[in-house]
């Protein structure tokens, strides 16, 4: 299934009800700043402060349908090219340089495979997509980093 921010955010909600937690703090990078956000829109209540580290909200970006066109390209590259060749193209568009003389990398393991496969055929899109309830996040403890 397709993992959304909203759907990781209700996880989180039951994670918390199943540890009898009222609330918590809560940090995410990423995609994790991403769910964070969706937790503070969706459960104001059960989170008492959230830091959002770079949250990777494209579609907020006035590049967005550049971004889109991006995003999806990683994900053709990994169903045709490979995990590996997928992750050399979203390191290189979230901004990071490629080493020089790429090392040889040792053959992924099945479990690597499986949730490169989930990453990249079930979160990547909804993850990037995602468009923040700026209302809701106005009234929670929210900090950007």
């Amino acid at each position: 299934e397709n993992s959304t921010p909203e759907r990781r955010a209700d996880d989180v909600a039951a994670i918390l009800d199943d540890l009898g937690a009222a609330h918590a703090d809560v940090f995410g990078s990423s995609g994790g700043a991403v769910t964070g956000l969706a937790l503070v829109a969706r459960h104001p209540d059960r989170v008492r402060a959230l830091v959002a580290h770079e949250p990777p909200l494209l579609e907020l970006l006035p590049d967005a349908a550049a971004q889109r066109a991006a995003t999806e390209d990683i994900i053709a590259t990994f169903n045709s090219d490979g995990m590996f060749a997928a992750w050399g193209k979203f390191m290189a568009n979230a901004g990071f340089d490629a080493p020089s003389g790429a090392p040889e990398m040792p053959a992924p393991s099945d479990q690597d495979l499986r949730d490169a496969a989930h990453f990249f055929n079930h979160e990547l899109r909804a993850t990037t997509r995602y468009l923040p309830d700026v209302e809701a996040l106005k009234n929670g403890r929210v900090v950007l980093g």
